[in-house]
């Protein structure tokens, strides 16, 4: 990830990034949004800060975020979100599972992301990430792409992104009271690891972002 950025700069994501560089890159640049346009976007860890990103991304942050992309220059593609909830009522209320294990619900700071899962924009990817992988591919104009290949696990299964797609909940069907699971046939031209984050740093890094009104 080191090389790579140092490849593209400091306002260009690399592939694959952790949370603190495209967070701090964010508060950097004079166009934060735009390498993320009509871009799918693997993003990985439902703490903080896993949703002060998808918040971001999905341009519910403050308008003084944009900066010079506060005009509408288009939006990010599909968020694609590793997390451990199957709908919306879940996302605000948590659950708690048969064996006792618990996921908590969601503070009301947050609470301007649950119509971006219910439209869509979101989608709850019910599994954990194994490994990133670098590929090349070309896009619509036969131009060489790198994307990458997104491995993980559900249900004791492996899958690859670049094979399979994205598993997503799709939060608005049942079948037999279970929730339908979904794939879309694409894989994620950026991937951001937001799992494993350091909270204490949170208010730091995104206070030049969205502004000092983070609790952790």
């Amino acid at each position: 990830i080191q090389a790579e950025q140092a490849r593209l700069g400091p306002s260009k994501p690399a592939s694959v990034e952790p949370f603190q560089t495209a967070i701090e890159r964010a508060g950097q640049s004079d166009t934060p949004l735009r390498p993320y346009i009509n871009k799918d976007i693997a993003l990985i860890g439902f703490g903080d800060s896993g949703k002060v990103m998808a918040q971001f991304l999905r341009r519910l942050g403050p308008p003084t975020a944009y900066k010079r992309d506060v005009a509408q220059v288009g939006n990010v593609g599909t968020i694609y979100w590793f997390a451990p909830i199957e709908s919306c009522e879940e996302f605000i209320n948590g659950r708690t599972d048969p064996d006792g294990t618990k996921v908590p619900g969601t503070r009301s700071r947050y609470s301007s992301l649950f119509g971006e899962i219910s439209g869509g924009y979101i989608k709850l990817v019910p599994g954990r990430v194994i490994d990133a992988q670098e590929i090349e591919t070309t896009d619509a104009s036969g131009n060489k792409v790198v994307k990458r290949n997104i491995i993980y696990d559900y249900n004791g299964k492996r899958y690859e992104s670049a094979k399979d797609g994205f598993a997503y909940i799709d939060p608005k069907e049942l079948q037999n009271g279970r929730r339908v699971v979904k794939f879309d046939k694409k894989t994620a031209d950026f991937t951001i690891d937001a799992s494993g984050f350091n909270p204490q740093r949170l208010g730091e890094l995104l206070e030049p972002v969205i502004g000092p009104d983070v609790k952790n």
